[in-house]
């Protein structure tokens, strides 16, 4: 589902801009581990996914299915790429991905020969991983300040939502997808080499967390603290 690369399908097929974290797709990830995914359920999914997709334009050429068949697919679909995900986890995730981009911003701001750089090279994999989780969080936090009954309401059709027009979690995948490569699965040249790629996408995070109640900021953040404690005693 994410940005610069968008993931939507054309009547002669998929759209070669695939989004960055719909083509790495959703994990059923816990934000009780960083919103860090399992790599091999990931993959298997990701799998089916294209191969649910690749059968459905075949059986669209051949037979023509009516629109509330193709409906009904589409949100088979979803269901694949975009699981649920509780409201703390999500906006635990999005809390996390906006600490993991400061990071980045960081490491693109020193210069190009800097032994920083040198050491973020074996990290950028691990922070794309952390990212890619923005892609069930981020409709789930939308759907919450925005009231909807239906997180796919808060993403436009360009990301594979519902929404009429632009959707409110469209900012974060577009900001997102270019600091993603459209694989997902590191941070693109671009955005290593300057730090204004990452500062937009944790721009429009911070943006959609600023209108998140604070009770709910509140019990997320405990949870980070909690869990970095922990962590700091294994």
């Amino acid at each position: 589902r994410l940005s610069s690369g968008v993931c939507r399908r054309e009547a002669s097929g998929l759209d070669r801009r695939s989004c960055s974290v719909v083509a790495s797709a959703k994990v059923p990830s816990s934000a009780r581990q960083g919103g860090l995914g399992d790599i091999a359920v990931k993959s298997r999914r990701s799998t089916l996914l294209l191969t649910l997709v690749g059968s459905e334009l075949l059986l669209r050429q051949a037979v023509m299915p009516s629109p509330a068949s193709a409906d009904v697919l589409k949100d088979a679909l979803r269901g694949f790429t975009r699981p649920d995900v509780s409201v703390q986890d999500a906006v635990v995730i999005l809390m996390d991905a906006r600490s993991t981009l400061r990071e980045i911003q960081g490491i693109a701001a020193t210069p190009p020969d800097s032994g920083e750089r040198f050491r973020a090279r074996a990290f950028w994999p691990a922070y794309a991983k952390r990212l890619r989780a923005v892609a069930e969080a981020a409709p789930v936090v939308a759907g919450v300040v925005t009231g909807a009954g239906d997180s796919e309401e808060t993403l436009g059709a360009m990301y594979g939502g519902k929404a009429q027009g632009a959707g409110v979690a469209d900012t974060v995948y577009a900001g997102l997808g270019r600091v993603l490569t459209i694989s997902g699965r590191t941070i693109r040249p671009e955005a290593q080499a300057g730090p204004e790629a990452a500062a937009g996408a944790e721009a429009a995070i911070e943006g959609l967390l600023l209108r998140v109640p604070a009770p709910l900021l509140e019990a997320a953040e405990q949870f980070r603290v909690e869990r970095a404690r922990a962590a700091g005693q294994r």
